[in-house]
């Protein structure tokens, strides 16, 4: 047996053979190329030679792909050249394609009969369609190639005679002589790895790869190249700036793709270079005409254009698209805004019979309304009622106490006798009571006495028990929950996600929007009778509270179960701005609540039959996520009982405040779940204020979820799930 040799067979795809001795020489040579781009996909070929009756030439050797020593490159290949020239034994040849996913390799195979004293060539193409393995069924004589199942190609090169003097070495030192180019270095660091692989009656020559040249020194695709500024191949081999999406032309500097021209009609809005020029600035409504030019409110985007659909007219700045023949807000023409509980008919105001006389901007009834009695501004004093339009104390509390109103046989301020007051008793939860003018002692509205202890007074909220709903043992059945003391079947429930889009919250919010969309909107959606909606809040555009585009509210989609539209509400959020260290979410909340909405704000368009403000389904349980970073304006100061945090000052229409809102949540039975974004935790600014809020709500204050930062979102999220499956009775 005679010793293994690594030599080059390869120059420039082409076998370079010269003669120096007297006898012909017998040669297999596999030619190995592939559209697959190599080192990025392809890593490496695997070959596998094995004569018939014989042991294995090459056993699955690993030819990794690159540049530089001791590596390989495609087109190349590989020379099997026997020893004995007369040994034409047929050879089973496996080429295998190493991808850079394992599911996807793939092999070649073949049955190469070798021609005595010639030189016989297999043809290896691999294809990247091949990696399917349906396209690699072919019929017998055919394999799978570029364009389909074509005929395997194995061919002799009869004017490749290699002349040989006694065989052995004489043979490889006259091919050594026509195919060395001063890579011996490589050579032999190909023979250091081979030798002790294959079997030592047949030369295996193969040529390693060049080095790329300094200036283009990556290899993509077999040829050499600067990534840094190759618009083919930027930053990267196969990412091509070219081909993205309607992208006409685009430069490639510091290996990024850079100044991107898009195909008329389309923009580069998200400055991304991975989807290229992804909107059609002729149709969205967000960026129509061009990137960040959005149109308003009900508005359609023709042509790049931005314009009302017909029958409706722009009205505001910026416009929002209303039809003045029912707009309550522009009826009959932008601005003409109708008093509350009138109603824009044929652009035209008009109270309802019920309350016809318009007060202070509001339809009422003179004869029962108790703040216009008789006449706009008469108001009656409290506990008074207004009975045909004049001031008088009601059947119910018939009896004038003072400057009140009361009903001697149960107030107990006036129990018995006008300023007849009944002791206070101490125990928790009980209150003085009066019937038939005697005083006694009950429980607090909404509290029970259950377990019959007078020391521990009305220990048990009959509003929510489920073993005393309503009343004392009075349990709710399997299935059902307690609200509102009455026992319920599960009811609907309508979140709201209302995402702070100032701008101290847009990088957090912009960071945890995939948590929102997986964590938080997908595990809601599978529940039952379960909707989902979005609006956005920032601040008064009014400085110094914000900037000139500012919104405290902006609706974006009513509650609802299409996830696309609810994913694309919270990965599209308009960005604004806010000036100062609190910012405007109370007045989101008033109008969430069902409060007038303000001018600067927008409004959810609703569905027929829904609640005006959040859009909400009748019956639905309501719940409000906030996401936000900071304290609002207008809403409860933390170190003062009756004050409010930061007052808002020369806004007109006055803002709403938080004991209005409060009033408002509570008869809407709204919940209320807070997400803090910043990374502060129990440290963040807006916390103590949080958890007045949900104090004065009878929340849990828990229902403030403080995350720490973008990480802290997707546990968060998990949190408020859980917690609205409890609300919803799960």
């Amino acid at each position: 047996m005679l010793s293994v040799r690594l030599r080059a067979l390869l120059l420039a795809g082409a076998i370079v053979v010269t003669a120096c001795a007297t006898r012909p020489n017998t040669q297999l040579v596999i030619r190995i190329r592939s559209d697959i781009p190599q080192f990025t996909e392809l890593l490496a070929v695997r070959v596998s030679a094995v004569r018939q009756r014989g042991a294995p030439i090459l056993d699955n050797q690993r030819y990794a792909l690159g540049v530089g020593t001791g590596m390989f490159r495609l087109p190349g290949e590989i020379g099997l050249i026997p020893r004995d020239p007369n040994d034409t034994r047929a050879v089973d040849v496996t080429v295998t394609a190493e991808l850079n996913d394992p599911a996807m390799t793939f092999s070649r195979e073949y049955t190469v009969s070798i021609a005595r004293e010639r030189v016989t060539v297999l043809d290896v193409f691999l294809a990247r369609r091949c990696i399917d393995a349906t396209a690699r069924v072919c019929p017998p004589g055919q394999a799978c190639g570029a364009s389909g199942c074509e005929p395997i190609e194995i061919r002799g090169l009869p004017d490749l005679v290699v002349d040989a003097g006694n065989g052995g070495d004489a043979v490889t030192d006259g091919l050594d002589s026509a195919t060395d180019t001063g890579t011996d270095a490589a050579m032999d660091a190909f023979d250091a790895r081979d030798a002790a692989d294959v079997p030592t009656d047949v030369r295996v020559d193969v040529r390693p790869a060049d080095v790329c040249p300094p200036a283009t020194p990556a290899a993509c695709g077999g040829v050499c190249t600067n990534v840094s500024i190759d618009r083919a191949n930027c930053g990267a081999c196969g990412i091509n700036c070219l081909a993205r999406a309607n992208v006409m032309a685009a430069d490639c500097a510091g290996s990024v793709c850079t100044n991107i021209r898009c195909n008329a009609g389309f923009g580069d809005c998200d400055a991304s270079r991975v989807n290229g020029c992804e909107i059609s600035t002729s149709t969205s409504t967000l960026h129509c005409g061009g990137c960040g030019r959005p149109c308003g409110v009900g508005a359609i985007c023709t042509v790049g254009v931005c314009g009302c659909p017909a029958g409706q007219t722009g009205c505001g700045a910026p416009a929002r698209c209303v039809d003045t023949r029912t707009d309550n807000a522009n009826c009959g023409t932008c601005g003409t805004v109708c008093a509350m509980g009138a109603t824009c008919t044929a652009g035209t105001c008009a109270c309802p019979m019920a309350s016809p006389t318009v007060c202070t901007g509001t339809c009422v009834d003179t004869q029962t309304n108790t703040s216009h009695c008789g006449a706009c501004g008469a108001r009656c004093m409290p506990t008074f009622a207004c009975v045909m339009g004049a001031c008088a104390c009601p059947a119910t509390a018939p009896t004038v106490c003072g400057t009140a109103c009361a009903n001697t046989m149960t107030d107990p301020a006036n129990c018995g006798a006008c300023a007849t007051a009944c002791m206070v008793p101490t125990a928790p939860g009980t209150a003085a009571t009066c019937s038939a003018g005697v005083c006694g002692v009950g429980c607090m509205p909404g509290l029970g006495d259950c377990d019959g202890d007078t020391m521990n007074g009305c220990e048990t909220d009959v509003r929510t028990s489920m073993m005393h709903c309503g009343a004392c043992g009075n349990a709710c059945p399997m299935g059902q929950m307690c609200l509102s003391g009455v026992c319920r079947a599960f009811s609907p429930v309508d979140v709201t996600v209302l995402l702070d889009v100032t701008g101290s919250n847009v990088p957090l919010l912009t960071a945890a929007v995939s948590a929102l969309q997986t964590r938080l909107v997908a595990p809601l959606l599978a529940l039952a009778d379960l909707n989902v909606g979005v609006s956005y809040t920032c601040e008064f555009p009014v400085s110094p509270y914000g900037a000139p585009t500012d919104r405290p509210f902006q609706g974006a989609t009513e509650p609802g179960t299409a996830a696309a539209t609810i994913n694309t509400a919270i990965g599209s959020f308009p960005p604004m701005m806010g000036g100062d260290a609190a910012d405007g979410m109370v007045e989101a909340l008033a109008t969430l609540s069902g409060r007038p909405i303000h001018p600067t704000s927008l409004a959810l368009t609703c569905s027929a039959g829904r609640a005006a403000g959040g859009c909400w389904r009748a019956g639905a349980r309501r719940v409000i996520v906030l996401f936000t970073d900071d304290q609002f304006h207008n809403g409860p100061d933390p170190a003062s009982a009756m004050a409010l945090l930061s007052p808002y000052v020369g806004i007109s229409p006055a803002p709403a405040i938080w004991p209005d809102v409060l009033a408002a949540m509570r008869a809407t039975n709204t919940v209320l779940l807070i997400m803090n974004s910043n990374a502060m935790g129990a440290a963040s600014p807006g916390a103590p204020q949080y958890t007045r809020m949900l104090t004065d709500l009878g929340q849990p204050v828990s229902d403030a979820f403080l995350s720490t930062g973008a990480a802290g979102t997707m546990t968060a999220a998990d949190a408020v799930v859980a917690r609205i499956r409890v609300i919803r009775g799960m």
